[in-house]
């Protein structure tokens, strides 16, 4: 009896880039996170997921958010000198969220 192969990802395309457009955004994490769902096996972590996510955010302001998100995840602590590392992945998209989009309220003020 012969031992299946590992499953690697899912064969479907992935999210388009994110260039900061506001209107796009809830688009943009709603694709990212049905990829991660179809996918799980592969983005079983918190730290797989994000990243993910952040290779996608390449242009604009995006570029900007995602390099500050990973500087401040492999800065050294400085009494421990490692890496502090990424959030949650509750907390990143949170933070996505209030930074990137659009809220009822905002929208009609």
């Amino acid at each position: 009896m012969s031992t299946p192969a590992p499953i690697g990802e899912a064969h479907i395309i992935k999210p388009n880039n994110f260039d900061s457009n506001k209107g796009y955004a809830c688009r943009f994490l709603s694709s990212c996170e049905a990829y991660l769902s179809l996918n799980e096996q592969v983005y079983n972590t918190d730290k797989r997921k994000i990243i993910f996510i952040l290779s996608f955010m390449l242009e604009k302001a995006t570029g900007d958010w995602a390099t500050n998100c990973t500087t401040i995840a492999l800065a050294p602590n400085p009494t421990t000198k490692t890496s502090t590392g990424f959030s949650t992945w509750e907390d990143f998209v949170n933070d996505f969220r209030n930074t990137f989009i659009i809220t009822n309220d905002s929208a009609d003020a």
